[in-house]
Order: structure tokens, then C-alpha cells, then sequence
């Protein structure tokens, strides 16, 4: 078992997905400054571990930290900075969820990585521009383009784990894509349901259901979250270093800033579901988080 932080590392994004649950109350953007940087790191180490998480096997695991958004790649150099000193200075583990439109540009962060995961919804021009997953220059990232991102990323580290995130909403519950996906070879795929969040009100148990089928797992890497796995029990940190938590569908949870009151302190002030949590990994090997 791996604990891993989710760090929502910035807002912006390159993307405008109408479902798009990045958005934050009253918070600053610590990744412009390396102190604050530095100071949530210290926080997070393994030697700073919270006694609730004693039941965890955490013999010989780093800790990860997962890059996420908003879209973490807008950061550039700024962003290898951070993983730069994630990995060697504090020893952890890092990996990183995009959209992919910038994996291109940035393939010399792939070296420090163990897991890249690529949101991927659909396929189609429509599609996707329904959903706003394109730029304001009506760019998507098309079929070819992902197939050879995910070719550059083996080339450059064989051993970095290749994962998909797909988020079922109401413009793509009844297209076929978990088997366009398995031709890449992921070690894993995750089905995820759109989060009920501020004025978005999800999909139907009937749409959902309606994706899985057609979607049917043939090659027994794909991972399905509904709505109540996702629920408390991912450990996600904000931009500005709060822990913050999705049980409200219309306002997150926050702890305190956890480089301010410690992490045994920012911990307790959040619900956390360790049960879901391990259910997560149940299936096999852990290769991947939100």
C-alpha cells in the first residue's frame, strides 16, 4: 500500500470542461513561491506520517505526490522545478494527471516520473468541444497525437507507468472509448463518474450503466468509480496547501493551510475514508491514483 497526495497544484488550465470540479474558495497559488513550496513538502514527509494511518503498509513505499489541476503542464519550467525538488531533495515519489495537449512540450519531466495519467473523454472534435475539452484555438487532443505521446513517454522512460482517466458526463455516455484506449497498451484505465459540483447536477444512474456496457472490460485494466467511491476518500490538497474534501456537491471541506498547523492537525480536520481508499487498490497491483 502507497499513501499518496493528490496536490491540485493550480487552477489554470488550457481546458474549459463545463464539469471541471478545480475550483477553489479563497485560496493563493504556493507554486510561485519555492519557501512555501519547500515548507509543504517538510510537511508531507514520510517522517511526519499521522498515526492514523498506522494500518497502511508503508515498509519500503515512498510517499507519492500526484500532480494534478486545473492543468499542472501550464507551469512549465516552473513545474519541473517543483518535481525536481520533490524527488530528490524531500525523496518523494511523483506522478502527474494532464489533459495531454502539453506532454509534447514538457517529455523531459517524464524522467522524474513513475506514473503519467491523460484525461481522456472522447475522440470526436464535437464531442470534446461540447464538453470544452479543447483550447480557444479548437484544438483536441486528437487519436494520432496521443498515440504518439504515449510512444515518446516508453521511449524516454520504460519504466514510467501509462494510465487513462475518463469522466462520464452527459456528452460522452454513449460513445465507445475504453477499447480505442486498451490498443495503447495502459496498465490502467479508471471510468470515472462526473461528480454532482456547484451547478452541474452529474448523470444518470441510466447513462452511467449505459457506458460500462458498451465500454465492457476485455482486458481486466480498467477501474470503474461511481460517484460514492470518490467521495472522502482521496487525500487532495488545494493550491495553496489545504486538504480539501468533495462530500458537499455545492463546497468542498477545507483544513487548515497544512504547512501551518501540521499535518496531524490539517489531517483531523477533514473526513477521510480509509476503507474506500483501500478498496481502491484492492484489485491488484497499485499502479495509479486519481
Amino acid at each position: 500500500m502507497q499513501l499518496i497526495y493528490n496536490w491540485h497544484i493550480t487552477e489554470k488550465c488550457n481546458y474549459s470542461c463545463h464539469y471541471c470540479f478545480s475550483k477553489w474558495r479563497s485560496f493563493q497559488e504556493i507554486w510561485k513561491d519555492k519557501y512555501l513550496v519547500e515548507s509543504l513538502f517538510n510537511a508531507l514527509s514520510k517522517s511526519k506520517l499521522s498515526k492514523n494511518f498506522n494500518e497502511f503498509d508503508f515498509v519500503n513505499k515512498k510517499v507519492r505526490i500526484n500532480f494534478a489541476g486545473g492543468e499542472p503542464l501550464v507551469l512549465g519550467s516552473h513545474l519541473k522545478e517543483i518535481i525536481s525538488s520533490a524527488t530528490t531533495k524531500h525523496g518523494f515519489e511523483c506522478s502527474i494527471i494532464t489533459n495531454g495537449s502539453l506532454l509534447g512540450k514538457n517529455m523531459e519531466l517524464v524522467s522524474m516520473l513513475s506514473v503519467v495519467g491523460i484525461s481522456v473523454d472522447s475522440f470526436s472534435m464535437d464531442t470534446n468541444n461540447k464538453i470544452g475539452r479543447s483550447t480557444n484555438q479548437n484544438k483536441i487532443l486528437d487519436y494520432e497525437t496521443l498515440v504518439k505521446t504515449v510512444n515518446d513517454i516508453r521511449q524516454i522512460n520504460s519504466d514510467c507507468i501509462i494510465k487513462f482517466n475518463v469522466v462520464v458526463n452527459a456528452f460522452n455516455w454513449n460513445e465507445v472509448i475504453v477499447p480505442k484506449l486498451q490498443t495503447l497498451g495502459p496498465q490502467k484505465i479508471k471510468v470515472l463518474r462526473q461528480l454532482p459540483f456547484g451547478s452541474n447536477c452529474g448523470i444518470s444512474d441510466e447513462q452511467y450503466k449505459n457506458f460500462n456496457i458498451v465500454n465492457k472490460d476485455r482486458n481486466g485494466n480498467v477501474w470503474y468509480e461511481d460517484n460514492v467511491d470518490m467521495t472522502n476518500s482521496y487525500l487532495m490538497i488545494d493550491p495553496s496547501g489545504r486538504f480539501f474534501q468533495n462530500g458537499n456537491p455545492l463546497e468542498y471541506h477545507y483544513s487548515d493551510v497544512i504547512y501551518n498547523t501540521g499535518l496531524e492537525t490539517a489531517l483531523a480536520q477533514i473526513i477521510f475514508n480509509k476503507r474506500t481508499f483501500m478498496k481502491r487498490y484492492r484489485k491488484g497491483v497499485v499502479y495509479a491514483d486519481k
